[in-house]
């Protein structure tokens, strides 16, 4: 999304609508674009009172991330709107402060840098050292490096408590530091935002960036890039279900409680994993389809439980892009050189690759729940 953001063109090929998915066209398959308010154990609950019934659920509704990282449109106009705004917004500014160093944060700046190399890019992240998670110093220090090298201003150990909007008064916006977060102060609708956080845009022009040290910055176009968020939609009685890092679910992605064995959560909406992949999520997808496939046929959860396959720990990966002319890459606890890592970087980003990986533009071949799926790549 973050090229897509600098370079509205390739921006405009994410947006792939169902209806031109050939094989969700089948008559057995009904999709609703619906907001959903919770759900139970039996039922879907809508944000317009409607509810829809279940004999098994999957809960694969991603994280959520503010704007314009996070995709709020509902059709393709609203989508390529946003994207032109946006792009319109980071071209005229002379100076862009990206506030976060997570994997989204640094590509975004090293996106910006790249397509404008003229304008004031600058990177901060309260942390002394890019990037968190499971990885290495040296694959840290390597990203940083290339940070510096394409002429990105690299502020590490200094977290933003306030940050102010210094012109317009009556659209001023004002954040403040709470709990490690930055809350956003002028949103109209807090509750709705609590589950649908695109829909509050985390960029704003014009701003004053206030650091823990005192120090005050002016940037043209600020935007916060300070993680995900999981969804607080699952009303179970379950206590302890859902975290902070999402659905704690069992290797056959069931949610981890024995009184719901017909309901499954994958991809980054679960807890399975530390570092949150596409290639993991869609094998998740894989599992609990055919685990699901298996309790239909054994009929029912409790007769086929001992049939469920596991889905297995994969190690913690990763292929961060900065721009088209860096990348830093590592895969468990092996950092791979940038050359060979330079064989899984694609002008698309990788796109055309997940296309035919969800079968997008073609009809999948069927096969049996009993057969292994393939591998994450």
């Amino acid at each position: 999304m973050t090229r897509g953001l600098t370079t509205p063109e390739y921006g405009n090929s994410l947006w792939i609508p169902y209806n031109t998915v050939t094989w969700l066209q089948h008559p057995q398959i009904t999709i609703r674009q619906s907001t959903i308010d919770y759900i139970t154990d039996k039922y879907v609950m809508f944000e317009d009172g409607d509810n829809l019934g279940f004999d098994y659920l999957i809960v694969a509704l991603g994280v959520g991330r503010h704007a314009p990282i996070g995709v709020g449109a509902e059709t393709r106009d609203e989508f390529e709107i946003m994207l032109r705004e946006t792009h319109a917004n980071i071209k005229a500014a002379q100076s862009v402060t990206v506030v976060g160093a997570g994997a989204v944060g640094i590509e975004l700046a090293a996106d910006v840098k790249e397509v404008f190399p003229d304008k004031y890019v600058r990177l901060v992240h309260s942390r002394e050292q890019v990037l968190a998670g499971p990885f290495s110093v040296t694959l840290r220090q390597r990203v940083e490096q290339a940070l510096v090298q394409m002429g990105v201003e690299v502020v590490l150990g200094q977290r933003v408590v306030k940050q102010r909007q210094i012109s317009d008064d009556k659209d001023n916006l004002e954040t403040a530091q709470l709990g490690g977060q930055i809350s956003i102060a002028n949103d109209m609708n807090c509750n709705r935002s609590a589950r649908l956080p695109e829909l509050t845009s985390a960029a704003v022009t014009n701003a004053e960036l206030t650091l823990a040290n005192g120090e005050r910055l002016q940037s043209d176009w600020t935007v916060q890039c300070l993680g995900a968020q999981t969804r607080p939609i699952l009303q179970l009685a379950s206590k302890g279900l859902t975290g902070s890092d999402g659905i704690r679910v069992r290797g056959t992605m069931q949610v981890d409680d024995i009184r719901y064995p017909h309901i499954y959560a994958c991809g980054d909406a679960c807890s399975h994993s530390a570092v949150k992949l596409a290639g993991v999520a869609m094998h998740n997808g894989f599992v609990a389809a055919r685990n699901i496939a298996r309790c239909v046929l054994m009929g029912g959860p409790r007769a086929a439980d001992t049939l469920l396959e596991q889905s297995p720990d994969f190690p913690a990966k990763i292929l961060l892009l900065l721009g088209r002319s860096h990348c830093a890459m590592q895969v468990g606890d092996v950092l791979w050189d940038e050359e060979r890592a330079r064989q899984f970087v694609f002008e698309d980003m990788g796109l055309a690759q997940c296309v035919n990986a969800l079968s997008l533009t073609s009809v999948p071949i069927a096969t049996s729940p009993f057969d292994h799926p393939p591998s994450p790549k």
